[in-house]
C-alpha cells in the first residue's frame, strides 16, 4: 500500500512538473555536452545529469528500464520517459537527439550526492545543501545556473527528489 501511495504521489509530481510550465522546452544555447552546471545524480559509477544525452547515461546503465514515449506537455515533441527500480530519467527530442530535462528519484536505496534520500526530513536536506532558493511546506528546492533540485516533502519527510532543467 505504501509503494502504491508513493508511486502515485511521483506520478503527479511528474504530470504537473510537465504540465505545469508555460515556458517550452528548448536549448540553453550553450554546448555543455559531457558537463554539468548544477547537481549530478550518480548511479553505477555513471553520472546522470540535466541536458545529457542519451548515449551519454542511460545507455551505459547496466540496469535495465522500462521505456515509453508520451506526448509532452512542454513542447510539441514526444518526452522519452526511462523507469528504473530506483528513479526514473525524462527526456525531451532536440535536433534528433534526446536530452534528459528530468531526473526523479523514487527509493531510498539512491541518493543525492549529499546523501539526501527519500525519508530524509528538511533539516537533513538544510544541513547538506544550506538554505533553499524557495520553500514551502512541501517542497525545499536549490538552483544552480541551468537546473533546479527539488525536495517533494508531506509530513516534513522528503517522498520525491527531483534534478529538473530551468527553461529560458
Amino acid at each position: 500500500m505504501k509503494k502504491i501511495y508513493l508511486a502515485s504521489i511521483i506520478l503527479c509530481t511528474l504530470i504537473l512538473t510537465g504540465c505545469s510550465s508555460e515556458q517550452e522546452i528548448g536549448s540553453s544555447g550553450d554546448d555543455t555536452a559531457g558537463q554539468s552546471e548544477g547537481f549530478v545524480f550518480e548511479t553505477e559509477g555513471v553520472s546522470l545529469f540535466i541536458d545529457a544525452t542519451v548515449e551519454e547515461t542511460v545507455d551505459l546503465l547496466e540496469e535495465e528500464a522500462d521505456c515509453f514515449e508520451a506526448a509532452s506537455c512542454a513542447n510539441d515533441g514526444m518526452d522519452i520517459i526511462y523507469t528504473y527500480d530506483n528513479f526514473v530519467v525524462t527526456f525531451y527530442e532536440e535536433n534528433d537527439e534526446s536530452i534528459i530535462y528530468l531526473i526523479t528519484l523514487t527509493s531510498d536505496l539512491v541518493s543525492t550526492q549529499e546523501g539526501i534520500v527519500i525519508g530524509s526530513v528538511s533539516e537533513d536536506i538544510i544541513s547538506a545543501y544550506g538554505e533553499p532558493s524557495s520553500e514551502s511546506s512541501s517542497l525545499l528546492s536549490y538552483e544552480s545556473e541551468t537546473m533546479e533540485l527539488r525536495f517533494i516533502l508531506v509530513d516534513d519527510a522528503v517522498v520525491s527528489i527531483e534534478y529538473y532543467k530551468l527553461f529560458d
